[in-house]
């Protein structure tokens, strides 16, 4: 059963008393490089996820901030043995661009904080930038230095403790509103990043070759 959750505010934990249980893929392979679970970011909204409820980004701007989805626990610590072999797969919807004219449109991106230092180190990964509104689609953040910028710290002292893992929700500046509207569903962490792993479920199964087999 998937839980439901409301339409969160700025920066506030996305999956706090809304993490998916085995029904949302939490048995199915998801799990870190220390063994334990790591479990689906979804705030739910009912319906019109991938499928159920999902996390659902169209947000107020009185200070123009930019908001984030912040991951649970689950995902947070060591992510050394998942250097070069780990990667966050994640679903994406664009539901709209929003009012006005847009000014500009920004890439998918995550962003990790961690490490031993203080302030703690950041990196970050841009995905592809999605222009025009569509249906959900998935994509892979490979956890691999080459694919992420480091801006503070260094990439394998990052890894030794992540603290925070985040996902921009606002993607298009526009000039007035409604906001942009976004979706995010799916989210795992998984400890190998296989090719074949074409449904991002982090295991490779029959719903792998099915997907091959109707491309």
């Amino acid at each position: 059963q998937r839980r439901r959750g409301a339409e969160r505010s700025n920066h506030e934990e996305a999956g706090k008393g809304a993490v998916g249980g085995p029904s949302d893929g939490g048995g199915k392979g998801d799990y870190g490089g220390d063994g334990a679970p790591r479990r689906q970011v979804s705030d739910r909204l009912g319906g019109g996820g991938n499928p159920g409820g999902y996390l659902h980004g169209s947000i107020s701007e009185p200070t123009n901030t930019t908001p984030f989805a912040s991951a649970p626990a689950a995902y947070l610590g060591s992510w050394t043995a998942l250097d070069g072999v780990g990667a966050i797969h994640f679903d994406y919807r664009r539901f709209s661009n929003g009012g006005g004219s847009v000014l500009a449109y920004l890439p998918l991106a995550i962003e990790i904080t961690g490490g031993t230092a203080n302030p703690a180190g950041r990196a970050v990964w841009n995905g592809p930038t999605i222009v025009q509104p569509g249906d959900w689609k998935g994509y892979v953040a490979r956890i691999r230095a080459a694919d992420w910028t480091v801006v503070a710290g260094s990439w394998s002292d990052i890894l030794t403790n992540v603290r925070s893992m985040r996902m921009q929700l606002e993607l298009v500046s526009n000039t007035q509103k409604p906001e942009d509207s976004n979706g995010i569903d799916n989210v795992r962490l998984c400890a190998s990043d296989s090719g074949a792993d074409l449904d991002g479920d982090c295991a490779v199964d029959g719903a792998d070759l099915g997907l091959l087999l109707g491309a």
